[in-house]
Formats: C-alpha cells, sequence, structure tokens
C-alpha cells in the first residue's frame, strides 16, 4: 500500500536524570534528580507500508528513548540545563535521530518534530515549537541577542 498519508504522532516517553542550577537561589542550586516526562509531536508525511504503517510506533518509541539523556548529570550537557534550555536541546537531539532514520532527501518519507513539552514534575512544564526551538537555541549558543 503506496497511500500517501500526512498526519501528527504524538508520543509520551520518561526519563530519569539529575542536575544542579548554578547560581540559582534555593534547594534547587543543589544535586537532585527528575523524572522527566517528554510530550513529542512529530509531523510524518509520506506513504504506508503494505500494513498501512506511516511510523511504527515501536521504531519511533525506540528513536526517541536513544535520544533522551536517560540517567545522565544533565550539567555535563548543558552548564545551566533549566527546563527551558532543555527542551530546544531535546528537540535538536530527537529531530536528529529522526533525520537518521528517515531520509529527508527523499520525499518518500519524512518526520520532523514539531512540538515538544518538557514536564520536570507532576505540574510543572515548559512548552516549545520547532521555530522557538531554533531562536532558544541560537540565543543559548551566544549566535543571537
Amino acid at each position: 500500500m503506496k497511500k500517501h498519508f500526512n498526519a501528527f504522532y504524538r508520543l509520551v516517553r520518561k526519563f530519569s536524570a539529575a542536575h544542579h542550577l548554578p547560581g540559582y537561589d534555593g534547594a534547587c542550586a543543589g544535586i537532585h534528580g527528575h523524572t522527566w516526562k517528554v510530550e513529542i509531536g512529530i509531523r510524518y508525511v509520506g506513504a504506508l507500508d503494505e500494513v498501512g504503517i506511516g511510523i511504527d510506533f515501536k521504531e519511533l518509541k525506540k528513536l526517541i528513548d536513544d535520544a533522551l539523556p536517560d540517567h545522565r548529570f544533565l550539567n555535563d550537557i548543558e552548564l545551566h540545563p533549566t527546563a527551558e534550555i532543555l527542551a530546544p536541546i531535546l528537540v535538536e537531539r530527537i529531530d536528529e535521530a529522526l533525520g537518521d532514520h528517515f531520509d529527508h532527501g527523499s520525499a518518500d518519507r519524512f518526520a520532523v518534530v514539531e512540538e515538544l513539552t518538557l514536564w520536570e514534575s507532576e505540574n510543572a512544564a515548559v512548552f516549545v515549537g520547532k521555530d522557538q526551538c531554533s531562536e532558544i537555541m541560537l540565543r543559548v549558543r551566544g549566535e543571537i541577542e
């Protein structure tokens, strides 16, 4: 079945990681951990396979899980690993994994992260869209003011 398909996939994944926030006035200045929850929105455009699947959820979960910093010290990734800074980093990592899996040079299959919500606790999250992520990363890297 080579039917053209355009859909928005949403997955929820979790990872555990520790960090500290240098310069923060409070308990979070010390090393502590979270079980982070990530909600990822992915746009897929392409053909359905012979079974009728665009993206196999099993494959997609593995791609995302491999891109998440599970059981890592987040300060090794970013000096100030706040949810606001981590969210676009995760978008970049997941997008890279999708790009490695799907041939982005091909019109047959294409998948990209369009949005991501990063929950550091049950009631505190940061939401970013892809355009926001690109701008945030440029600012974090000091490439724009």
